[in-house]
């Protein structure tokens, strides 16, 4: 499964897909006019201990990434020590900035977070210039030996992408509450049609709860979801084929998933087409 840009879940619960942002093209008008795809780019620079300090590297941005607290901009980048990435969401208050290594049983992170903020769009991008502090680790990781950040600096770019646009509800009741054809709003889809798989990451409400979910439709006709209420991930299959329909600029769902690992298992419904944005994925 895709984490989108790499800064889905896991830094919004501190996740996402891994694919470059870096498209670049152009697409003829319905007038003799060519509009150039102008591609997402960041250019920051970090503060701290020897191994994570410098620029970062092969930054993927992905802007409107929806989250509990308002659309955001996250960036996911790497260090000049490929080992350590950085997984950012920007705010117009506040940078958030997770450091990450190793992968399962050695897998380790850092959180920091700071303001410093400004000209923030999560239409366009930001200038950052932000002294950073600790912030509370992630639930269950451990830090290990990751460094310390002090700042970071520079500005992200949107380009010209766009979040695309989604009519799914959710219906069914969860451990988290009650979901009453809940539209995902607001949203962005992302579409990787060489291996092909949709993903809509958006927000709905369960009874008073703003919640995070991830649905990703698959070319086989299967749904996958990822509710992320405060607490805990829930994970939820379709198991049946024909329950996801993919066309060539976005997909529609339209079958039940029943949550794995639970006794008794919740269901959920999901109903709704997708539009992919802009730039489409390799």
């Amino acid at each position: 499964m895709h984490r989108v840009a790499q800064v889905g879940f896991a830094a919004v619960l501190l996740a996402s897909c891994s694919s470059s942002a870096r498209h670049a093209g152009t697409t003829a008008s319905s007038t003799t006019r060519t509009t150039v795809a102008v591609s997402p780019s960041a250019s920051l620079h970090i503060t701290g201990d020897r191994e994570l300090a410098g620029d970062v590297v092969d930054a993927s941005v992905v802007c409107s990434f929806p989250t509990v607290d308002g659309l955001q901009v996250s960036v996911f980048a790497h260090a000049p020590d490929s080992r350590i990435s950085y997984r950012m969401l920007v705010a117009a208050d506040k940078v958030f900035v997770n450091v990450d290594s190793g992968a399962g049983a050695t897998f380790r992170e850092r959180n920091f977070q700071g303001r410093g903020v400004s000209a923030f769009d999560v239409t366009k991008g930001a200038q950052l210039d932000s002294q950073l502090l600790d912030t509370a680790p992630s639930a269950g990781v451990a830090r290990g030996a990751i460094g310390r950040i002090t700042a970071v600096k520079g500005s992200v770019d949107c380009g010209n992408q766009t979040p695309g646009s989604s009519t799914i509800t959710v219906t069914g009741t969860s451990r988290t509450g009650r979901y009453h054809t809940s539209r995902l709003d607001p949203v962005l889809v992302e579409c990787y049609f060489n291996s092909g798989q949709l993903s809509v990451i958006g927000i709905t409400r369960a009874g008073n709860e703003n919640v995070l979910f991830l649905i990703s439709l698959g070319s086989d006709g299967v749904i996958n979801v990822e509710e992320a209420p405060a607490h805990a991930v829930q994970r939820y299959y379709g198991s049946v084929s024909g329950l996801a329909t993919l066309t060539s600029n976005g997909g529609r769902a339209h079958g039940d998933v029943v949550e794995r690992k639970a006794t008794p298992p919740h269901t959920l419904h999901i109903e709704g087409n997708a539009t992919c944005g802009t730039p489409m994925r390799d």
